[in-house]
């Protein structure tokens, strides 16, 4: 049997309340490694990973304010110039055979909780890519209270053309923030360069482009077809208006003297959406298996002593909401200026 280990990298900015739950979920299903470069954030992030780190030492976490500073400096972009240093770390380690790229928004959920990542990749045979559709969040009302349980009997889903994945560190030449480019040696195999859906479809230039992390509306809807069944990408986005107007803010006043609005907020949201049963899906897991999963969770919690902490980094996002309502009483033109990313929300002009 293929010896698999798997290494999941991440960037965070403010996503200390996320954290815990997130590393929890991945090593759950399997990932063997979490490293988690925490940038630009103001929130108890290092705080909270230092006390994950203690009782999960899998887990390990790095202050990249400098790295963030440098490439700023130099016109790199971050995110990619974070994501292709660890592709280059986890080669020379040698120990891993798959890499996972994912957000701390972004949860890569099974078709069943109780199955493992490392089986899936079994039953894929050869693949040098597996790739996740992004799922859209939906709460079922804008009154949904912040911070709840998403692992539930039933989780709301709108899937997207945009996919996250998991591929052979072997095969993998760069990095792209929802996929890979492949080696050219791999490219030439036939064999061994597939990139496959996780509801089991063959993804190629046909029905995907930017390196089959964009899929074509024929493909969407095949996968739309098997949602119930197949492997997906949780993307997080909603949670609740609380917490959605709350990620927008970027936390950078310095810009508000300026009006360069676009770098204080968050401007790639396209509004909050919650449940439309009309044009939206539902996973659907045995009540069996939530219970077992939110009872392991707990215990996780428990572990880690971190109470008085998910206190503090929950306050942090609502006081966030705060600042942006002072913002907004403040500058009025923010709401016309991100009419998209208000739209749903309390301040939909």
């Amino acid at each position: 049997m293929e010896e698999i280990k798997i290494k999941l990298i991440a960037i965070a900015k403010n996503e200390a309340a996320n954290l815990p739950q997130w590393v929890f979920h991945h090593f759950r299903i399997g990932v063997d490694s979490i490293d988690v470069y925490i940038n630009g954030s103001s929130d108890n992030s290092l705080e909270i990973s230092r006390k994950i780190n203690s009782f999960e030492p899998r887990f390990k976490f790095y202050d990249a304010d400098h790295r963030l500073k440098k490439c700023a400096l130099k016109g790199k972009n971050f995110q990619k110039h974070i994501y292709n240093r660890a592709l280059k770390k986890c080669k020379r380690d040698g120990s891993f055979s798959h890499l996972l790229v994912l957000d701390l928004d972004e949860y890569l959920m099974p078709d069943k909780l109780e199955h493992n990542l490392k089986d899936m990749i079994r039953s894929t045979g050869k693949a040098s890519v597996i790739a996740f559709p992004w799922c859209f969040d939906a709460p079922n009302s804008s009154k949904t209270e912040p911070f709840q349980e998403f692992i539930c009997t039933k989780i709301n889903l709108e899937p997207h053309h945009i996919v996250k994945s998991v591929g052979r560190l072997s095969e993998i030449k760069k990095v792209l923030p929802h996929g890979f480019i492949l080696s050219s040696k791999s490219i030439q195999s036939s064999i061994r360069a597939k990139r496959i859906l996780s509801s089991g479809i063959e993804i190629n230039q046909n029905n995907s482009r930017i390196h089959g992390s964009h899929l074509s509306q024929k493909l969407l809807n095949v996968f739309k077809n098997k949602v119930s069944e197949s492997w997906f990408t949780l993307h997080r986005v909603n949670k609740s208006e609380a917490e959605y107007l709350a990620s927008l803010l970027k936390g950078r006043p310095s810009k508000v003297a300026k009006k360069d609005f676009n770098l204080l907020m968050k401007n790639n949201r396209k509004g909050f959406k919650i449940f439309n049963p009309k044009t939206m899906y539902q996973k659907t897991y045995s009540s069996i298996s939530v219970s077992n999963y939110n009872s392991d969770y707990n215990k996780f919690l428990q572990h880690l002593n971190i109470k008085i902490e998910l206190e503090r980094s929950q306050k942090f996002i609502l006081t966030q909401l705060d600042k942006l309502d002072n913002l907004i009483k403040e500058n009025p033109i923010i709401i016309n200026t991100f009419a998209k990313q208000f739209a749903g929300t309390r301040y939909s002009p």
